[in-house]
């Protein structure tokens, strides 16, 4: 995929947008208030007003606008989400979910991911300029269509759209889930979603763990173990993921190919981490991902393992869990 910069309207004038754009936005609910650029030759093309209530899970749509000659449209809708994801994540799930090829996407935080997507259709090849803007637990979709022939023309204003879009209330709330702090053995702590089950295990000498468990539609979707372990015991880094292993694999994972090792960078407590993600097969043969960070101070290892469904198979529920590792991961003290 390429890493090249999407056009945000900086080939305009700031005296060419404020002559051929308009603000549009004020829209009459809080969870939808926002303000955005957009061509005033462009016609609004909205249907019936939504309900007061967003209902969280529903997709809804707060603005459309139609291009003079019919065939480029713009676009915002809403959704008030209800499991932890990032802006890059919840991007690529909507571009799987309607067949997009992403030809560029690139996140420039955890609240903002934008793209490039190319769509196949009955009329022939679409362009598709998607980004995604979180705001506590809303999520704002904003994206222009036309055809392939029509974007370089378009590129520049589809950019002034998704680059002039900002919230303008307060969301309804600060995070997408609430959060809860668990703990293990004394050593450390740790925040974690909600929706994720805790349980803490029997502890072995110089070591103690926590599961995390998350469970979607009563059906385990994700599997966590925050560990440590003591730098007393005669051990080191690399025995940490080889016990994670030894754990998983007598819980029915078997372990395949190792796709990824890297170091990472830690907070303040920690001088050295590194990450290593797995393939892996259930008993039943379903694919799965194996994620695990190793994190040590001057007195302990700490691990912290991820069991997924694989991301080609459960994209969302694998986003999820991603998200709840980063969580967990970035609040350990």
């Amino acid at each position: 995929m390429s890493d090249t910069v999407l056009p945000v309207g900086r080939a305009f004038s700031k005296a060419h947008i404020d002559g051929n754009f308009n603000w549009y936005g004020e829209f009459p609910h809080a969870w939808g208030k926002c303000r955005y650029l957009v061509p005033k030759t462009w016609t609004a093309a909205g249907g019936a007003p939504p309900a007061a209530q967003l209902v969280p899970g529903d997709m809804v749509e707060i603005g459309r606008f139609t291009a003079p000659s019919g065939g480029s449209q713009l676009a915002v809708r809403v959704i008030a989400m209800q499991r932890e994801i990032s802006a890059e994540l919840f991007l690529r799930y909507q571009l799987i979910a309607i067949g997009a090829e992403p030809l560029v996407l690139t996140a420039l935080s955890g609240l903002f991911a934008d793209s490039l997507a190319s769509l196949q259709g009955p009329l022939g090849a679409t362009q598709l300029r998607m980004a995604v803007r979180l705001h506590g637990n809303l999520a704002f979709l904003i994206s222009g269509t036309c055809t392939s022939t029509a974007y370089a023309g378009l590129a520049e204003a589809f950019g002034v759209f998704i680059a002039s879009f900002k919230p303008t209330a307060e969301a309804p709330r600060t995070t997408i889930e609430d959060r809860a702090r668990g703990a293990v053995g004394g050593v450390i702590s740790f925040m974690y979603p909600a929706s994720w089950r805790k349980r803490e295990l029997p502890p072995l000498p110089g070591k103690h763990a926590v599961d995390l468990i998350a469970v979607t539609k009563g059906t385990p979707t994700g599997l966590m173990r925050v560990k440590t372990c003591s730098k007393l015991l005669p051990t080191r880094a690399e025995l940490q993921v080889e016990d994670a292993l030894q754990e998983w694999a007598a819980a029915g994972l078997t372990a395949g190919k190792l796709k990824v090792n890297r170091p990472i960078e830690t907070g303040a407590r920690f001088t050295a981490g590194f990450l290593q993600v797995f393939d892996g097969k259930t008993l039943a043969g379903i694919p799965q991902e194996l994620w695990v960070i190793v994190a040590q101070d001057d007195e302990h290892f700490v691990t912290v393992s991820l069991l997924s469904p694989d991301r080609r198979e459960e994209f969302l529920a694998w986003a999820w869990n991603r998200a709840a590792l980063d969580i967990v991961t970035t609040t350990l003290t």
